[in-house]
This record gives C-alpha cells, structure tokens and sequence, in this order.
C-alpha cells in the first residue's frame, strides 16, 4: 500500500471504531497532490498552488494526522505517516523537526510506519497506555521507535 493508502486505512478504521471521535481526527492534507507535474503547464500550476498553500499556512513537514483529543498525559495526538516498512530515514528534517517541537510542547507526536502501527498507537493513546520518555514516545504494549530509530521501552 501506499502512505496514502494507509492513512486512507487509519481514517476509516477511526470513523468505524470511534465514530464519536472521527470528526476530530484532522489531515493536514500535506501529501495531496496539487498538480500534474508530467505537463509544463501542470508544473505551473501546481508551483502556483504550492506557494498559494505556504502564504496560507501550509507547513512542509507538518504531521499528516491530529487527534484533537486529550489524554491524560497529552494535549492531543500527531502522527507522521509512512508506509509499511519505512524507517527513520525516510523522515525529512522538517518532520523531524516537527515531531521533536510539538512533542515538546505537550502533545503525543510520532511517526508510524503502517497503517497497523497507526492504529495501535491510537488505541494505545485513548486508553491512556503511551508514556512519555524524556522527548520521544514509547507505548506500553510494545516497543516504538524514537526518531532515531533506537528502540524505548
């Protein structure tokens, strides 16, 4: 699947289990495309679209999906998607950047690789099992990956 496709797969399995909260779970709808960029003409338009989007808040390595549901120990959640499979290199600087600073700020932020990675750190949120570890996150069922890749526990 593509990180589109599980992102489709994390929305859907929320509206389906949690229809009372789906309407908080947001996308910041950064990895949508915004034109076909095979064309000169698509080309134009799409870097006309994207400096559009900048000028009215659109953040390059934003996180693509936010709860907006607190927890016990968050203000609310958000998650970077990747596809199955991804690893720590696959995030930007920008995401990096971003899950370290919102983190900072009191929310829970991570990045899952999977829509099966997603939906458990979810799950794991709305029952109160993630805990915070000095910057980064680790979930009591299971271990999660830092930015770094190294594994809490």
């Amino acid at each position: 699947m593509s990180e589109y496709d599980e992102q489709c797969a994390v929305v859907k399995f929320v509206e389906r289990q949690y229809p009372k909260l789906a309407p908080h779970l947001v996308s910041s709808l950064n990895g949508v495309a915004i034109g076909n960029f095979k064309t000169k003409q698509g080309r134009v338009q799409g870097a006309i679209r994207i400096k559009r989007e900048k000028k009215a808040g659109m953040k390059v390595g934003w996180p693509d999906l936010s709860l907006s549901i607190p927890s016990e120990q968050y203000h609310g959640l958000y998650i970077e998607m990747k596809k199955q499979g991804g690893v720590p290199s696959d995030l930007s600087d920008e995401q990096k950047f971003y899950i370290e600073s919102i983190h900072a700020l009191g929310y829970c932020c991570v990045w899952c690789a999977g829509a099966d990675e997603a939906i458990e750190v979810i799950k794991d949120y709305l029952a109160n099992k993630i805990i915070p570890t000095s910057g980064k996150v680790a979930r009591t069922r299971r271990k999660s990956k830092s930015i770094k890749g190294e594994k809490n526990v």
